[in-house]
């Protein structure tokens, strides 16, 4: 074997590691799994002159991620849910295209909407 020949398998196998590892590196990055998080909240009451065509839209007080108090308006509260004071669990997301927005008839300014999804029982 030649000294060139010698230096290109090596070069070869370098290049193979390299592209070994980072494939290992690409497929753990992309693999990491970030669930949204539940929230602490309680069902304050419905608006009456907001509605869908899933119902009225409820208003959602929780605990923000920075431990202060904010809330929401939604049209995804599931029925066993619909009671004023009732303390909840929770994921929520933003709107997508695909998702209802809500309508109001009146000039009232309710808080921003999302879906809540995966409601339990506190």
């Amino acid at each position: 074997m030649h000294i060139k020949d010698y230096f290109k398998t090596i070069k070869n196998l370098i290049m193979k590691f390299f592209f070994f590892i980072s494939a290992v590196l690409l497929t753990f990055l992309s693999c990491r799994k970030n669930s949204p998080e539940f929230f602490k909240g309680s069902v304050d009451r419905n608006i009456n002159s907001c509605s869908g065509s899933t119902g009225y839209v409820f208003i959602i007080k929780y605990i923000t991620k920075n431990n202060t108090e904010d809330s929401l308006s939604t049209l995804t509260l599931p029925t066993q849910f619909k009671l004023s004071g009732t303390k909840i669990n929770f994921q929520m997301r933003n709107l997508s295209n695909t998702d209802e927005v809500m309508f109001c008839n009146t000039m009232i300014t309710p808080p921003k909407q999302k879906v809540i999804y995966n409601v339990k029982p506190q």
